[in-house]
């Protein structure tokens, strides 16, 4: 199957062990990272047990995630396709009000041109400030990048970049939240609508996730990076080059 970088394969193999979508990390980051940290080449800790059911949470629902990213990747929603952005906040919004948040769509003015944003807040007391990361809008959009699925891979716009990703914020909390290590929480998720394209106005864009961010000790964004976590710093530049000399041949 040919796909664009924008239509990953989305591996829907069964997860096992500590790869259990990310929930083992937020969990340990929820708990103030209490968990001594593993020294290079050494054999990883064993899951505690309530790791353990946090696992088995995420390998019963399997099924279900995946079909929860059919469902989103099928909404056409390229970043300049605003109902079909908004449309994707609203299949994720019921989910987190299920989980205790307070989601609230953060419309942007006309000027700005781009769908907006789904925030979803809870506002507990216990732990870091967590802000999740994601974004609704994909590159592409259309009937020929719908949700397909061969053997263990399933492609689609935005499958991997980054409704699945979106998917395993949920799915996490969903997870967490069956163990009663959301209770007391202090969380922001912040599923942006113009993460590929913020367009000239960026700074009006990007002006909710600013103040989140501020409210917040711990970010985690969850775009696919191969399956490894990554910790950097992102950013962006502009850049004009002005140059003078005499013209001639190449060689």
């Amino acid at each position: 199957m040919l796909v664009s970088p924008y239509m990953t394969p989305f591996s829907i193999r069964p997860v096992t062990g500590r790869r259990a979508l990310h929930s083992g990390f937020l969990l340990a980051v929820l708990v103030c990272c209490t968990q001594p940290a593993v020294a290079q080449g050494s054999r990883a800790p064993t899951l505690t047990p309530t790791e353990q059911k946090i696992r088995d949470y995420v390998r019963a629902h399997q099924a279900e995630q995946v079909s929860f990213l059919e469902r989103a990747v099928n909404i056409s929603s390229g970043t300049f396709n605003l109902p079909g952005v908004r449309a994707v906040g609203r299949l994720f919004e019921p989910e987190f009000t299920a989980l205790g948040f307070s989601p609230t769509w953060v419309a942007l003015p006309d000027a700005v041109g781009r769908a907006g944003h789904l925030f979803a807040e809870r506002k507990g007391k216990r732990g870091k400030r967590l802000l999740l990361i994601g974004h609704l809008d994909t590159v592409f959009e259309g009937e020929g990048e719908r949700f397909v699925r061969l053997d263990t891979l399933a492609a689609g716009a935005g499958s991997s970049d980054m409704k699945g990703g979106d998917i395993v914020v949920l799915y996490a909390l969903k997870a967490l939240q069956s163990v009663g290590a959301l209770d007391g929480t202090r969380i922001i998720v912040a599923f942006t609508g113009d993460e590929e394209d913020a367009g000239p106005l960026h700074l009006v864009s990007r002006q909710p996730l600013i103040d989140a961010a501020k409210r917040s000790d711990i970010a985690l964004a969850f775009e696919e990076d191969a399956g490894k976590g990554t910790v950097a710093r992102r950013g962006f530049s502009g850049w004009q080059l002005t140059v003078t000399g005499r013209q001639a041949h190449s060689s």
